[in-house]
């Protein structure tokens, strides 16, 4: 998969018609963190466009427990 995004050809910014989820949502919410890592180090990727819930993609991140692709919290 990462192999894959890396090539120019990939349409990152698609997003699904039911939550208007791009690659970023799905990898994000999924806690892969080499996609997510991958999909961030593109240019043109939108780590802020918000989905039909008003959600970032890296909400999901922290909201489903994959705190390990952002690192420690620090309050």
């Amino acid at each position: 998969m990462r192999g894959l995004l890396k090539q120019s050809k990939v349409k990152t910014s698609s997003a699904d018609t039911a939550l208007s989820w791009t690659l970023l949502w799905w990898a994000a919410r999924n806690g892969d963190e080499g996609v997510v890592w991958t999909l961030l180090e593109r240019n043109g990727i939108n780590s802020k466009r918000v989905d039909k819930r008003i959600r970032e993609p890296l909400w999901w991140v922290t909201g489903n427990g994959h705190v390990d692709i952002v690192g420690p919290v620090q309050i």
